[in-house]
C-alpha cells in the first residue's frame, strides 16, 4: 500500500475512510458528495484495493488537498484495507463512506454539531433514502433512533446504515480495537456491537445518506454468507449482554431468519415457530430486565409484546401456544385490558411487525 499524496499538516477534525474495488461507475459521484459537505475540516483517505477497472485513473485525478489515496497490489478485501486507512486516521471522529452512496451536504455539520453537544454519546448514524442503480429514490429506510432501541435491535440485527455512522476515535482504542478481519462481510455491524459496550449511540430521523441498491454490492453478491455473519455477531451480542438468557446458536440463527431475513433460497426455519415465539418472549423478558431503569423501557416493552402476540396468533396451533401466551401476559399484562378495551381480535390480530432489514 503506498500513499500518492502528503498527508496536510493540519490535524483534523473527521477521518473519512473509503475502500474501493472496481467501484469505478459510481465512485466520482461518492467522492463529490464527501467534498460538498458545507463542514470542511476532514481528510479523506481513500484505498484502492487492487482494482483492475478505472478506480485508478480517477483517483490520480483528483486534486483537492484533503484527499489521500492509497492502494493495495492484491485485492485484500474490505476488513483488512479498512483496518489499513483506519490505523493512519488521525480526526478526533472517524466515519466511513462506501463507494457507491452519496453523503447530503450537510451531513458532517450535523453530525459533528450533535455529537459536541452530547459527550455521551460516540457512536451517532442516520436514516438513509435508497436509491437505484441510476440513482433513482426507491423509498425512506429508518432505523431505530434512541439508545436503548438501538441496543434492542442490535439483538437481532443491524441498527446502523454503515455509510451513516461516525464515530469518536477514541474508542477503538485499546480492546475494542478496529475492524475484524474473519468478517469479509457484516464487519460494519460487529465493530458497531463492540463500540456500543463503551458508549451510548444514536440515529437521526434525518436521512444523511443516499444508499444504493444495486446487484454489485456486497448486499447483493454475498447475501448468505453476510446473514450467517450476521448470525455469530447476534449470538456474541446476546450473550455478552444478557448472559441470564439461555440460548443456543441455532435458535438466535433460527430467530434472526423467522423474524428479520432470509437470503434467497434459504429453507424455512426448522424450528416450531411457537417455540420461536417463545424465544423471542424470552428475549424480551431478558432485556426489560437489564435496563429496566432506561427512559423509555415500559414503551419498548409494550410495543414489543404487541409485536409478539400478533405473531403468536398468526402461528396458534396445539396447546404450546398457551404457555407462551402465558409467559407474554405475564410480561405484559395490559394486553388484557387492551384485549378487554378494544375487542381480542383486534388487539392480537393484524401483520407481524418485528425487526426488518435494513
Amino acid at each position: 500500500m503506498s500513499s500518492m499524496r502528503a498527508m496536510v499538516g493540519h490535524t483534523p477534525v473527521i477521518s473519512v475512510l473509503m475502500t474501493v474495488y472496481n467501484g469505478g461507475r459510481y465512485l466520482l459521484e461518492a467522492v463529490e458528495s464527501i467534498l460538498g459537505q458545507s463542514f470542511g475540516d476532514f481528510e479523506f483517505l481513500i484505498l484502492d484495493d487492487g482494482s483492475s477497472d478505472y478506480t485508478p485513473q480517477i483517483l490520480r485525478s483528483l486534486r483537492d488537498p484533503r484527499i489521500v489515496t492509497y492502494r493495495n497490489d492484491l485485492n485484500l478485501g474490505i476488513p483488512k484495507s479498512l483496518n489499513r486507512i483506519l490505523s493512519l486516521a488521525r480526526g478526533r471522529y472517524v466515519t466511513r463512506m462506501d463507494s457507491d452512496d452519496i453523503s447530503v451536504a450537510n451531513r458532517f455539520a450535523g453530525q459533528v454539531e450533535f455529537l459536541n453537544a452530547h459527550p455521551e454519546i460516540g457512536l451517532s448514524g442516520s436514516a438513509c433514502v435508497a436509491i437505484g442503480p441510476e440513482g433513482s429514490e426507491v423509498g425512506l429506510r429508518t432505523k431505530p433512533t434512541s439508545d436503548l432501541a438501538i441496543r434492542w435491535h442490535m439483538l437481532l440485527d443491524n441498527p446502523f446504515v454503515q455509510s451513516s455512522v461516525m464515530f469518536r476515535h477514541h474508542l477503538i482504542d485499546g480492546e475494542v480495537g478496529g475492524y475484524d478481519e474473519g468478517f469479509p462481510a457484516s464487519q460494519d455491524y460487529d465493530l458497531w456491537a463492540r463500540i456500543l459496550e463503551r458508549t451510548r449511540a444514536h440515529n437521526s430521523p434525518e436521512p444523511l445518506i443516499k444508499y444504493r441498491i444495486h446487484d454489485v454490492g456486497i448486499t447483493g453478491k454475498r447475501r448468505h454468507e453476510q446473514l450467517r455473519n450476521h448470525d455469530v455477531i447476534v449470538f456474541r451480542v446476546t450473550q455478552r449482554t444478557l448472559p441470564e438468557f439461555h440460548v443456543t446458536f441455532e435458535e438466535m440463527s433460527e430467530l434472526r431468519r423467522f423474524l428479520v431475513a432470509r437470503a434467497p433460497g434459504e429453507d424455512e426455519v426448522r424450528i416450531d415457530p411457537v417455540a420461536l415465539v417463545g424465544r423471542y418472549a424470552s428475549l424480551l423478558t431478558a432485556f426489560v430486565a437489564r435496563y429496566s431503569k432506561e427512559p423509555g423501557i415500559e414503551g419498548l416493552r409494550r410495543t414489543e409484546a404487541l409485536k409478539i402476540a400478533r405473531l403468536l396468533m398468526r402461528h396458534r396451533a396445539g396447546f404450546r401456544w398457551l404457555t407462551v401466551a402465558a409467559r407474554l401476559l405475564a410480561l405484559e399484562p395490559a394486553l388484557i385490558k387492551d384485549a378487554a378495551r378494544r375487542g381480542v381480535g383486534r388487539v392480537l390480530s393484524g401483520p407481524a411487525a418485528g425487526c426488518r432489514a435494513g
